[in-house]
């Protein structure tokens, strides 16, 4: 190898052995270097949203946590990345429809979080079906959250309703029996979770 291949050489690794250095930026002494270097700024990690996703019935109740005691969560309910624009968190709020939640975390002196995202679908709580049997009772078939209790009333007025059976929904759809709707004209139905 000649001369000046080898002085080249020697320049290369002098100049990979230094650390990155920006104009300017000089070491705030946390590390006892003396030369100009950039440190980064810590990242908070991300919140965390309960439940994280998936199906529920009527509504769904979240809550998000954040990573450290002074950070500020922020979030979006549509699918945007958040900002310090965004809703801030305050405590559990209730979901009635189908939506992407993204949260964020934020404190000074450190970056924002990553975005933590969950999707909710929220069903409506709704009759499924509806038939008479033989014995002339009304089944009605109804989409609920398993394990959660319903109600399901009758009306002829709208203004007047009246228990007709409790059910606790073990699967999903399931049966509500009415025995005496062939006894009226007119009958309505609607059904409340306990």
């Amino acid at each position: 190898m000649g001369e000046p291949a080898r002085q080249f050489l020697l320049e290369q690794r002098a100049r990979a052995a230094r650390p990155f250095a920006l104009p300017g930026i000089r070491c705030p002494g946390c590390c006892g270097c003396r030369h100009d270097r950039r440190h980064g700024t810590p990242a908070l990690a991300p919140p965390t949203i309960t439940p994280n996703g998936g199906t529920f019935f009527s509504t769904v109740n979240v809550t998000l946590e954040a990573p450290a005691a002074n950070a500020a969560i922020y979030y979006s309910l549509d699918g945007s990345l958040p900002t310090t624009n965004s809703f801030r968190y305050s405590g559990t709020f209730s979901l009635a429809s189908n939506v992407t939640i993204n949260a964020s975390a934020f404190e000074s002196n450190y970056d924002n979080s990553v975005a933590e995202s969950a999707l909710f679908f929220v069903q409506p709580l709704h009759f499924t079906s509806s038939s008479f049997l033989a014995n002339g009772q009304l089944q009605l078939g109804f989409a609920g959250a398993p394990g959660s209790n319903y109600v399901l009333q009758a009306t002829t007025n709208f203004s007047n309703w009246t228990p007709i059976s409790t059910n606790n929904a073990v699967t999903n759809p399931f049966s509500f029996f009415d025995p005496d709707a062939t006894n009226f004209n007119h009958r309505f139905y609607r059904v409340r979770q306990q």
